[in-house]
């Protein structure tokens, strides 16, 4: 979480759980597709309007995986 809330654009809700709710400067959507476009499967909640909008769900991966999130949450923002 603190790698992700170090790039500028997102920020992290504190969490216990396996997973991260990461909030985007930019829509949640632009980042969901750049993602995807990327194969990195994330959950967004963004057609759900509100604060949801800019916020995506991220499961915790391995090393690799979260290596490739962070240069891709990087280059996205």
């Amino acid at each position: 979480s603190a790698a992700i809330a170090a790039i500028e654009g997102y920020s992290v809700a504190p969490s216990d759980a396996n997973f991260l709710w990461v909030k985007t400067r930019q829509p949640a959507q632009v980042v969901y597709d750049g993602l995807r476009a990327r194969d990195i499967l994330v959950r967004s909640f963004h057609d759900r309007g509100g604060r949801l909008a800019n916020q995506l769900r991220i499961t915790i991966g391995n090393r690799e995986e979260n290596d490739r999130l962070l240069e891709a949450l990087d280059q996205l923002r």
